[in-house]
């Protein structure tokens, strides 16, 4: 009887409390190593516990529930390295589900108990800094002595400055590394040549990746390629009978250069409400006017609304001669939102292409080419208003000009 009563309240306890909260808490203590040792330890994990100037090896607490969730791992001499830690359902999870029940479920979700940290620890090789970067400072000194002799023979100046060229060639050449590439972090989301998710970043080092797999593992890629893998729609990620979206056309008008150059940039004013803000280009002498404005956007679709929320922007050109004028409106680049469910989901340049070229995260393939199409229709709209305003306004410029 006594042991039927011990039990009964032991599960009592289990399902008031959340049955992992009870076994392993809401933190995981995660032992952290580093070659060569002696590294310090910084830690992005929400309120974790970090030993006061913690150096590796050490032991770090991590809380369970919080996002992001990486460690820096630097030392005088080499590279920095990071680790970002995964969130991963516990197997006490579903000792919850019989024992707790629902209240010990939302009781360990709603603390992060129900979740495990992966890996469960790490061990860091910090790459020593590349040593070309102090060499041309010990090349200039070694010119220095080179003018020294020169002085000496009068006639000989010429051969003096012949020196000079080497230093200027090698200080040329110092900055001729390659050119920095996109920005690239712990948690950036890598995919495929054909656009289907490839994994996250984990470690990062100047010239080598680690990346989770989406479908378990991990495995080490070079920098370029981890760049190469971003996905950022561009217009040249588009097909090469995909052309951007734009809207173009010459009107001829019975006014002068003058006349249609003053009606463009009143109706800029007009259109846009603070043209000075919005004009990038507004010269005269040349006739020509160029503003980039924008419109906000809002999804008609509710998966992944929240991420692809954002804003649409544009170039509107003007030219003018006399009796003339050219517009064209370009350059429609969707921006979407950071939301909960990860990064923005941009659609980026919009083309004339039928359905979305791009690899966009988030939206679902009928989400995505039923955004596209909505995005295509009200650039569409757009420059249809503009240019019906515009086209008033320049032909009211031609009226008055007659009219003496």
């Amino acid at each position: 009887m006594r042991a039927c009563v011990s039990i009964i309240l032991l599960l009592t306890i289990v399902s008031a409390s959340g049955c992992a909260s009870i076994v392993h808490g809401t933190t995981q203590a995660v032992p952290v190593n580093s070659s060569p040792v002696g590294a310090s330890v910084k830690v992005n994990c929400g309120k974790s516990i970090v030993p006061a100037n913690a150096i590796t090896p050490t032991t770090v607490i991590l809380k369970r529930n919080a996002e992001p969730c990486n460690i820096t791992v630097s030392k005088e001499g080499y590279e920095d390295a990071s680790l970002v830690f995964l969130r991963k359902m516990s197997g006490w999870f579903w000792a919850n589900i019989l024992l707790g029940g629902v209240v010990g479920m939302i009781i360990d979700g709603a603390d992060g108990a129900i979740y495990n940290r992966a890996p469960e620890s790490a061990s860091l090789s910090l790459a020593p800094l590349s040593p070309s970067a102090p060499r041309p400072e010990r090349a200039t000194p070694s010119a220095a002595p080179a003018p020294a002799p020169a002085p000496a023979p009068a006639p000989a100046p010429a051969p003096a400055p012949a020196p000079a060229p080497a230093p200027a060639s090698a200080r040329a050449s110092a900055p001729a590394p390659r050119p920095t590439p996109p920005a690239l972090a712990v948690g950036t989301k890598l995919f495929s040549k054909d656009g289907a998710p490839f994994g996250t970043v984990m470690l990062l080092t100047r010239s080598a990746v680690s990346v989770s797999l989406v479908n378990g593992g991990i495995v080490n890629v070079t920098r370029d390629q981890a760049v190469s893998m971003q996905r950022v729609p561009r217009a040249e990620d588009a097909p090469p009978e995909s052309k951007p979206l734009a809207f173009s056309e010459v009107v001829v008008e019975g006014a002068t250069k003058d006349q249609l150059y003053s009606a463009a940039l009143g109706w800029f004013g007009d259109t846009f409400g603070r043209a000075k803000t919005v004009l990038d280009v507004q010269d005269k002498e040349r006739g020509r006017l160029v503003a980039k404005p924008s419109f906000a956007y809002a999804p008609k679709t509710l998966v992944g609304s929240a991420r692809i929320k954002g804003t649409v922007k544009y170039t509107v050109t003007v030219e003018v001669k006399d009796g003339k004028y050219r517009y064209t409106i370009d350059g429609f680049t969707h921006e979407g939102t950071p939301g909960p469910g990860g990064a923005p989901s941009s659609f980026g340049l919009l083309t004339t292409h039928a359905k979305c070229p791009y690899p966009v995260e988030g939206p679902t393939s009928a989400a995505k080419q039923e955004t596209w199409e909505h995005l295509k229709s009200l650039a569409k709209t757009e420059a249809d208003t503009l240019t019906a305003s515009l086209k008033k306004r320049m032909a009211d410029a031609t009226k008055e000009g007659k009219d003496w």
